[in-house]
């Protein structure tokens, strides 16, 4: 058993052990299954996820103006992420989109955003080992793009 949780377990058999002793029920200890509010996937990743960034790159606004769309080459997470996120930046008004693309699973998932100079994040894409994954911007304003694993 992790030793972090040996304590946490240890009161928690106090906690029961003196309510039982009080006289309460063990049906009212137990919170009823239609209360229970299931974990969400945003629930799972803020808490037990630790990001790494695993590449950053900054498109011209000369280049986003020419072409209005940057796609990133197809690129692999690290060893043991789970999945994958993209961040974007930009100034000077105006909206960009950044797609994460699993072009194994076909997963997309995007957000667009004004350019205010703060950093956006796209919702994140399930990820497995050797999946290849792409970037995908859209929109005319110089923009830093990174790209994020999760495990």
């Amino acid at each position: 058993m992790n030793t972090r949780r040996r304590p946490a377990l240890a009161i928690a058999t106090l906690i029961c052990a003196a309510a039982a002793a009080s006289g309460v029920s063990t049906e009212a200890l137990a919170a009823p299954a239609a209360t229970a509010a299931p974990a969400t996937l945003a629930d799972t990743i803020s808490v037990q996820t630790s990001w790494t960034k695993v590449w950053q790159s900054t498109i011209s606004k000369d280049y986003m103006q020419a072409y209005g769309k940057w796609i990133s080459q197809g690129y692999r997470e690290p060893n043991g992420s789970r999945i994958a996120r993209g961040v974007f930046s930009c100034t000077g008004g105006g909206e960009e989109t950044l797609t994460v693309w699993n072009l194994d699973t076909g997963q997309k998932e995007s957000k667009t955003h004004r350019c205010n100079g703060d950093r956006h994040h796209t919702p994140v894409v399930g990820y497995h080992k050797g999946e290849t994954v792409k970037l995908i911007l859209k929109g005319r304003k110089k923009t830093t793009v990174e790209a994020w694993a999760g495990r």
